[in-house]
């Protein structure tokens, strides 16, 4: 009985192990798909990109109507973008509101998402 036991134990650590290294193969692919902030210019309107950074600021709004959810956050990529973050607007009901109270000022995040021309008057495209 020990060694059948034995046996489950080492087959459930391979398949933790083989999860781990899916993780890390999908994360390294991930990474490579990331464009740097300052890279961002009107050739990538309509554009889907991967972008990722720290979160400088996060605010946001719900509407009663419908139940939906406005966040707004500015990520940075480095010293530079830190003085102009980048806008990612994201728009959702509640459940993914309660989602998006994770992101926090600091916290680092990987956004994918098409970059747009931007109704706002603070910067002129945004995610």
């Amino acid at each position: 009985m020990e060694a059948i036991l034995k046996v489950e134990l080492d087959a459930s650590a391979l398949e933790q192990a083989k999860h781990k290294e899916d993780v890390i193969e999908t994360s390294t692919e991930l990474l490579k798909q990331v464009i740097e902030l300052h890279s961002i210019t009107n050739d990538l309107i309509n554009s889907e990109v991967t972008i990722a950074g720290w979160v400088h600021t996060k605010r946001g709004s719900n509407t009663i109507k419908g139940s939906k959810t406005v966040i707004f956050v500015k990520l940075y990529d480095s010293a530079d973008s830190k003085m102009n973050p980048f806008q990612i607007v994201l728009k959702g009901d509640i459940e993914t509101s309660q989602e998006l109270s994770k992101i926090f000022t600091g916290a680092s995040a990987i956004f994918k998402g098409m970059i747009v021309k931007s109704d706002g008057s603070e910067q002129e495209l945004e995610m």
